[in-house]
């Protein structure tokens, strides 16, 4: 009896194991900044516009959005061997301020239509513009978000959301609408 046992409960362990690595491989795991979609997106290297509500620039904007959140997307079971599974996105803040004019012109400008909030210790800080400078590197990697508001836009930032992306995708669209 007990012979006929082990070799079930061992198919049922690596049935078990093979569903959850199917299961695994089909769930993404987003690193994104904030999952909250912009009104419009702004490309630094010309001052391009795409709004999400303007007729004439819609299809451009939810290409530019789809490949932004794609930079920040992987699959569960690749983050789990690459030990980033339980990484998610941080608000850090640095000494020293970050201008738009710092960051060149190589970056893509997220506007949101309200303030958006994030924490950082203990103390709430608003933001209506996040700007990522662009890196075609092919690899997952840190990206710096930087969060602006009106009254920081030119004199500089002290916030930033760290996370991890490959924003190759992303760059190669830029370039192609470029």
């Amino acid at each position: 009896m007990s012979k006929k046992i082990i070799p079930l409960v061992s198919l049922i362990i690596i049935a078990i194991l093979v569903i959850a690595t199917i299961v695994m491989a089909c769930i993404p795991k987003s690193y994104a900044p904030t999952n909250v979609a912009p009104v419009s997106i702004v490309l630094g290297n010309d001052d391009s516009y795409y709004a999400k509500g303007d007729v004439n620039t819609k299809k451009v904007y939810n290409e530019l959005y789809s490949a932004y959140q794609n930079s920040f997307t992987e699959s569960s079971i690749n983050a789990l061997f690459n030990g980033r599974l339980a990484l998610n996105a941080e608000v850090n803040y640095t000494e020293t301020a970050i201008s738009i004019n710092n960051l060149g012109t190589n970056h893509i400008m997220l506007n949101f239509g309200s303030m958006q909030k994030v924490e950082i210790e203990g103390t709430e800080y608003q933001y209506n513009k996040m700007v990522i400078e662009l890196d075609s590197t092919n690899v997952m990697k840190t990206v710096k978000a930087y969060l602006f508001n009106s009254d920081t836009y030119y004199t500089g930032t002290n916030y930033y959301i760290s996370t991890i992306g490959n924003l190759e995708g992303l760059v190669n669209y830029v370039n192609e609408l470029g």
